[in-house]
C-alpha cells in the first residue's frame, strides 16, 4: 500500500527508489498475489464449506461492493481535478475531458467499464479477476491443480492471442491491467493459501542461487542508467521487458516477484512471528483494511500530486507529503479497524459509585 501511493502520487521523486526500479516486479504483483491470499480466506473456505452456490454469491457481493467503490473514486477524483483546476489553476481535469467534450459516451463508458482513466484502472482489475474464480472453482471438484492449470493457460492464451477488454472508446486502448492475464497471479497467491500447492523449501543451495541470479539479471535489466549506458542490455531489455510487459503480466515479471518472494520468504521465517510487533503493527492494520486505505491511497496520491504541482518537489516539501501520505494511509486503516469491531454493539455497563454507609449511585 505505501508502494502504490508513491507510485501513483505524480511527481512523487521517492519513485525513483521503489522496487519497481531495481527489478522487474513490482507492488502491483505483491498486492495481487497477497489479495489472492486474502481471498483463499474470504472465498476459498466458503466454497469447501458451504458449497459452490454460496461461495459465488459472496464473491458477487463482493465485485458489487468493489464496483461501486470504484464509482464513488471516479467521482472523487473528477471532483478533486475540478477544485484544484477551478481555485487553484492546475492543470489537472486534463485526463477527464471527455466528460466536457463527449459527456454522453463518457459516462456510458464508466459505468460498464469501457473506459478507465488513468490510474483508476486497479478495481475494475479486480472485478475481472474475482468474476472469474467461481469458473476456477468448479476446476476444483475434478482435481486440485486443474483450477491453476487453467489460470496458466488463459495466461499464455493471453501472450499468444492478446485478447483484453477495450478501456477507451477514443483511442482504441485496453485496460491497462489486463484481468485474463493478472488473474495467473491471483490463482497463485490463492491456491498458496487454500494449501493446493506449497513454495519449495527454505534454504535450498540450487534454489537460492537461482532465485539470487534471476534477481541479478532483474537489475541489470531494470536499472535505467545502466541500461542507457550499455547498447546491448537495451536490446535485451525490450525482449524481456516489452511494451506490454506490465499489462500482460510478462514472463520476466512473474518469475522475479516469485523468486523476490522465496527468498524474502525464507530470509524472515525464523523470525515471522514477530513481524506484527511495533512499527509492524502498524503496516499489518494498513494491509488488513486494504480496500479502504488503497482508495484512500489513491486519493491521497492524488491530492499530494497537486501539492508538488503547486509547492514544487524539493527534499522537505517531498518528506513532508509522503509522511503525510502514511500518515493518511494508517489513520484511515485504524478507523476502519475501529468502525468494523463495532463497539456500538456492545452491552453498555454504568459505572457504580459506591459511598460511605452502603448507598450506591448508579
Amino acid at each position: 500500500m505505501l508502494v502504490i501511493f508513491i507510485a501513483h502520487t505524480p511527481g512523487n521523486s521517492w519513485n525513483d527508489w521503489i522496487p519497481a526500479r531495481f527489478g522487474f516486479s513490482s507492488g502491483t504483483e505483491l498486492f495481487v498475489f497477497c489479495s489472492g491470499c486474502a481471498s483463499a480466506g474470504a472465498f476459498g473456505r466458503v466454497f469447501q464449506d458451504k458449497g459452490w452456490w454460496l461461495g459465488s454469491a459472496k464473491v458477487v457481493r463482493r465485485i458489487w461492493q468493489i464496483y461501486w467503490v470504484h464509482m464513488a473514486l471516479i467521482l472523487t477524483s473528477v471532483t478533486l481535478a475540478y477544485h484544484a483546476q477551478t481555485f487553484i489553476g492546475l492543470d489537472a481535469f486534463r485526463r477527464f475531458l471527455p466528460l466536457v467534450d463527449h459527456s454522453s459516451v463518457a459516462l456510458v463508458a464508466l459505468i460498464q467499464l469501457s473506459w478507465l482513466p488513468e490510474f483508476l484502472d486497479i478495481l475494475p482489475m479486480y472485478v475481472g479477476i474475482l468474476a472469474l474464480l467461481p469458473l476456477m472453482e468448479i476446476f476444483s471438484r475434478a482435481h486440485r491443480y486443474l483450477p491453476l492449470m487453467a489460470s496458466a493457460s488463459l495466461w499464455v492464451g493471453v501472450h499468444l492471442v492478446g485478447f483484453n477488454f477495450s478501456g477507451n472508446p477514443w483511442t482504441g486502448d485496453v485496460w491497462f491491467l489486463n484481468p485474463f492475464a493478472w488473474q495467473f497471479c491471483f490463482m497463485l497467491g490463492y491456491s498458496f493459501g487454500l494449501k493446493r500447492i506449497y513454495a519449495p523449501p527454505w534454504r535450498q543451495t540450487r534454489f537460492i542461487g537461482a532465485a539470487i541470479g534471476v534477481l541479478i539479471i532483474g537489475f541489470l535489466f531494470s536499472f535505467q542508467p545502466l541500461v542507457d549506458s550499455v547498447p546491448a542490455l537495451r536490446h535485451l531489455q525490450a525482449w524481456l521487458v516489452p511494451e506490454d510487459a506490465k499489462t500482460n503480466l510478462a514472463p520476466s515479471r512473474l518469475l522475479h516477484f516469485l523468486c523476490l518472494a522465496y527468498l524474502v520468504l525464507g530470509w524472515i521465517d525464523p523470525f515471522a512471528d514477530r513481524l506484527d510487533r511495533g512499527v509492524g503493527a502498524w503496516i499489518v492494520r494498513i494491509g488488513q483494511q486494504s480496500l479502504a486505505t488503497f482508495v484512500m491511497s489513491i486519493v491521497a496520491a492524488q491530492l499530494c500530486g497537486f501539492v508538488f504541482q503547486f509547492a514544487g518537489a524539493g527534499f522537505f516539501v517531498t518528506f513532508g507529503v509522503n509522511v503525510f501520505g502514511f500518515s493518511i494511509l494508517l489513520g484511515t486503516a485504524s478507523i476502519m479497524n475501529f468502525i468494523k469491531r463495532e463497539p456500538w454493539s456492545k452491552p453498555h455497563t454504568k459505572r457504580e459509585l459506591v459511598v460511605p454507609g452502603h448507598l450506591v449511585i448508579k
